[in-house]
């Protein structure tokens, strides 16, 4: 497979295409763990991800870490973080968070209709990730919607957005 040319433009036209800008003060995204934009798209499309291993780093082109995840779609797609300190969230999802974004739902028909579009033009941008079909690519998206909300709901709510 032939390596991603602009990894962070794939990364940022990734969060973009599976989330939703929200009312301000609602709709939070993990920044770090299980239920974060960046480990779904390494569920999604791991060949465009930086290997892990402790006590190594490795600068790989055409692949995208974590902290340059992040820093992508903050400066590229406007994406604000805000910290939190609900216990129940700093331990799945650190202590920041994406504020005043959503998921966007296959459960919903008109977050799904979304979705599959996204996909198209995400699979249109990015030759890559046609390796990712489009029900494996709304399965896992409706598995990490599913996390969040139990994350979220267990939390109690989480802290508004200070901007």
């Amino acid at each position: 497979m032939t390596r991603v040319e602009n990894p962070r433009k794939l990364a940022a036209a990734f969060a973009l295409a599976v989330t939703a800008p929200t009312a301000v003060g609602h709709g939070w995204i993990a920044r770090k763990g299980n239920e974060s934009l960046f480990a779904t798209l390494r569920r999604i499309l791991p060949q465009v991800i930086q290997p892990e291993c402790k006590g190594h780093r490795f600068r790989l082109k055409g692949k995208v870490s974590a902290s340059e995840f992040n820093k992508a779609v903050q400066a590229s797609c406007g994406f604000l973080c805000t910290r939190t300190r609900k216990k129940s969230l700093t331990r799945s999802a650190g202590n920041w968070l994406f504020c005043n974004r959503r998921w966007l739902s296959p459960a919903d028909p008109a977050d799904r209709a979304r979705l599959e579009a996204n996909h198209g033009a995400l699979c249109g941008a990015f030759p890559e990730f046609r390796a990712c079909p489009r029900p494996d690519f709304l399965a896992c998206i409706a598995d990490v919607v599913a996390a969040w909300a139990a994350v979220t709901r267990d939390a109690g709510g989480v802290a508004r957005c200070s901007l």
